[in-house]
């Protein structure tokens, strides 16, 4: 049996965790002052719409780390081809459709590790597009497309 390479890509949700945990410190804070000082109607009229709107984004993160851990994606990248997936589809793109991949650097020379991933595909106008950033072991994921890149001449 062929012993075949294949890398898996997750997504990476460690933004949405430490977005929300600050969230809900400063929340705790802004109550924990509220409840602290004494006269009450200085700090409903000035900590009351902080601590909703503090409230709302809190909810608003939530659900989006709830929904991006439900989602599952993940890129895999084989030995002829590339796999975008999530909870409900499946993409696989064989390296011989592929016209084109463009690694293009950040505009500003200071962010060296910020890079976007383009992936023209053969019949199509759009490009696919990869953040690396988004995804765990990022280095990796960059060093295999550049890889591919230079092993298929694209």
């Amino acid at each position: 049996m062929e012993d075949k390479k294949i890398i898996v890509f997750e997504y990476r949700l460690d933004y949405y965790w430490k977005s929300l945990s600050l969230y809900a410190i400063v929340l705790s804070v802004f109550i924990l002052i509220r409840e602290s000082i004494s006269n009450t109607k200085v700090i409903e009229s000035i900590y009351q719409p902080i601590i909703f709107l503090l409230i709302f984004i809190t909810v608003i993160t939530s659900i989006a780390l709830i929904y991006q851990m439900y989602q599952k994606k993940k890129v895999i990248i084989e030995e002829t081809s590339f796999v975008f997936k999530n909870r409900w589809f499946t993409k696989i793109i064989d390296f011989q459709n592929i016209q084109k991949i463009v690694i293009r650097n950040n505009k500003y020379k200071k962010l060296d590790f910020y890079r976007i991933i383009f992936i023209k595909i053969k019949g199509k106008r759009r490009a696919i597009r990869i953040n690396p950033a988004y995804y765990d072991k990022e280095q990796l994921l960059l060093d295999e497309f550049i890889r591919i890149k230079k092993e298929f001449n694209l």
